[in-house]
């Protein structure tokens, strides 16, 4: 494993940059806290088949830890609450909150589970999952109680626009209860830890994708307004030959994009390369260091997850994204591991530094 610089030093070293990037940034976003993670997906969901040993667990949040995160995702479906429960005590013996990225396996039709599942369904049982569970949460943690909620098949099997719902004769009947959903499960996930006595859980993360995150005739500026800030998981420039200009040039336009629609405090729920192919490292830190320079100077971003950290032991597309390399209970860190790095520690103390400037005076 190669050594991080120290992050105080890597904070000052950025400060120029954080200034000229914040000169091209919207300016109407006002600062928020940041949340800087990475995400466990395919090691703490794409396992439940074949759960992972107690040392395997703990080698990959331990190895993610070394990193200044403030966060460690856990995805394991809520339908496998003891495996659930495994990786959320593996994230907290490392001292880092947990980004909670659950779903049943009924909305998509995962792990060989029928996609019969309706908001409605999704919401009792969102409840009585939380209120017989609630001793998994504590306060600081992140609870998305459904990332990217629009892939369910419910959508398009009820829509009268069926698979165009999100932009045919938008806002219709579809796009109205797609964003009653988004706000119910954030209530129904809030009131349920409430009258458990937990408090201090953050329930306003919720993961769309970079085209519905953008339209507000599909996601309303009302829901917007209500959850306080929006997230998006971004994957645009993502070829495993991508020149890291033309990379940068994508992710800017996507961002940038959303963000002249929104004006609020922007989450990326996801972000990471490639998922579209294997790379070399040299790849992956070619087109990942220019994009996180950027990123971390843009005063509206509020947090950033990155997809993901382990992969799969054998290749695979997706693994191109992975920010370890080697294999299940022995990974290290990739090289673009230090750029992810210096872009949140520039996140970070500017947060700091924003925390203290608003700070009452005694």
């Amino acid at each position: 494993m190669q050594t991080l610089r120290h992050p105080l030093c890597l904070a000052l070293a950025a400060t120029a940059l954080l200034g000229m990037n914040a000169r091209a940034a919207d300016k109407r976003a006002a600062p928020a806290p940041v949340f800087t993670c990475v995400d466990t997906m395919k090691e703490s969901r794409d396992t439940v088949a074949n759960p992972l040993t107690e040392a395997q667990m703990n080698q990959d949040v331990r190895l993610t830890a070394t990193l200044p995160v403030t966060h460690i995702s856990v995805d394991t479906p809520y339908d496998y609450p003891e495996y659930l429960a495994r990786w959320v005590g593996a994230v907290r013996r490392t001292g880092k909150r947990v980004w909670f990225r659950c779903a049943f396996n009924a909305w998509e039709g995962s792990y060989n589970t029928p996609a019969t599942m309706t908001p409605a369904e999704y919401i009792t049982r969102l409840r009585a999952f939380v209120a017989t569970h609630a001793s998994l949460f504590r306060a600081g943690d992140i609870f998305d109680p459904l990332p990217e909620p629009e892939n369910g098949p419910y959508w398009a099997r009820t829509s009268p626009q069926g698979s165009s719902w999100t932009w045919k004769d938008a806002p219709n009947a579809t796009t109205d209860e797609y964003n009653r959903f988004f706000l119910q499960a954030s209530q129904a996930a809030q009131e349920t830890l409430a009258l458990a006595g937990i408090k201090g859980v953050i329930t306003t993360v919720r993961s769309t994708n970079g085209y519905i995150a953008a339209r507000p005739t599909t996601l309303y500026p009302a829901t917007v307004a209500k959850m306080g800030r929006v997230t998006t998981d971004s994957y645009v420039g993502q070829a495993p030959n991508a020149a890291p200009a033309e990379a940068l040039h994508a992710l800017q336009a996507e961002i940038e994009g959303i963000q002249r629609v929104r004006h609020v405090p922007l989450v990326l729920g996801e972000f990471g390369y490639s998922t579209q192919g294997l790379v070399s490292d040299a790849q992956q830190q070619a087109v990942l260091k220019p994009e996180l320079a950027w990123l971390r100077g843009l005063p509206y971003l509020a947090g950033l997850n990155y997809w993901h950290g382990a992969g799969y032991p054998a290749p695979d597309v997706y693994n191109g994204a992975r920010l370890f390399s080697g294999t299940r209970g022995a990974w290290t860190l990739r090289p673009a591991a230090h750029d992810l790095s210096q872009a949140y520690t520039v996140l970070l103390a500017r947060a700091a530094i924003n925390e203290r400037k608003t700070r009452p005076v005694r």
